[in-house]
């Protein structure tokens, strides 16, 4: 657990949390809740409320099984706090993350005990949230606000989908190519991306495919054609066959041309390689009135608004 904390307040944090950690670490020792998450992060967000705001962020990441949670906690509170205050703090922000994970039916974990072991530990420490404000069971930024607008009837999947390029990120490699002078370009996405069987067997490590992808469309956001380049699974070695992945991703790139990295808005598409489901298609689930759209096999999921933000 890391923290993005006012200076004021590092101090009393890094107190607190490497208390809370610790108890934490030794109440799961030895425990297996599922195969369905395999790191539980947050980060308490506790800044001053005139800095720069920091948006709150829930993602969970179903091909790495990891979470990240980014939460804020009010900076008065927790600076106003007793010492055993602040640690209830932190773990109120911990509850809510689990409670979140529990109602996005996240799979293949096992919740109650996961859940008991975590109550019965801060019980232990009696850090209980009696007379000490808790985290809002409504985050206040974009994450759980799209999420609620994702679960509302009468909302369609646009014709055409805008994704936002993130440097350095999961959308890094976007864009636009080609084009005449007056007429709009053609746009591409490229990825070092894998895929994995489900089940997910027990040795996965053979069974998890890099490759180096590129998906190219028209002006319009029509699909063109999609290119990929096997790397190699993760039991040759993670590091050298992404690497490998993203030397072939940067040569697919240039045989591109000019380039413009950007936006894009395009079509739901979708082509099989080696089996497996690439594309952008459409996710919704009627039954839970779920209207969604995934890029696959990334894993990143977009919802109403539509206005070009993902989440993992």
């Amino acid at each position: 657990m890391s923290g993005e904390v006012h200076g004021d307040l590092a101090d009393a944090f890094r107190a607190a949390r490497n208390e809370v950690v610790a108890v934490l670490n030794e109440a799961f020792e030895n425990k297996d809740y599922g195969p369905g998450l395999t790191a539980w992060d947050l980060i308490p967000i506790i800044l001053p409320k005139d800095w720069p705001l920091h948006e709150e962020v829930v993602r969970y990441s179903k091909r790495t099984k990891e979470t990240e949670f980014r939460l804020h906690i009010d900076f008065d509170t927790f600076k106003n706090a007793s010492p055993a205050g602040q640690r209830i703090l932190i773990c109120n922000v911990l509850r809510f993350s689990l409670t979140y994970l529990e109602a996005t039916k996240v799979k293949d974990v096992d919740f109650a005990s996961l859940r008991a072991d975590f109550e019965k530990a801060i019980l232990s420490q009696r850090w209980t949230p009696n007379g000490v404000a808790s985290h809002s069971s409504t985050p206040k930024s974009k994450p759980v606000a799209v999420r609620q607008n994702r679960l509302a009837k009468n909302v369609a999947v646009p014709e055409r989908i805008k994704i936002n390029r993130e440097e350095d990120y999961h959308t890094h490699f976007i864009g636009t190519y080609g084009g005449k002078p007056g007429t709009k370009p053609n746009q591409f996405m490229g990825f070092v991306t894998a895929t994995l069987p489900e089940p997910m067997p027990k040795n996965w490590e053979q069974h998890k495919r890099w490759y180096a992808v590129l998906h190219t469309f028209d002006a319009d956001g029509n699909h063109l054609k999609s290119d990929a380049w096997f790397a190699g699974v993760t039991a040759d070695g993670e590091t050298q066959v992404t690497d490998k992945a993203g030397e072939q991703l940067a040569e697919m790139l240039r045989g591109l041309g000019k380039i413009k990295f950007g936006n894009v808005i395009v079509r739901l598409f979708s082509v099989k390689i080696d089996g497996q489901v690439f594309g952008l298609i459409d996710a919704s689930e009627a039954d839970e009135d779920i209207v969604s759209v995934h890029l696959v096999p990334n894993d990143l999921a977009l919802f109403a608004p539509w206005d070009g933000e993902y989440y993992t």
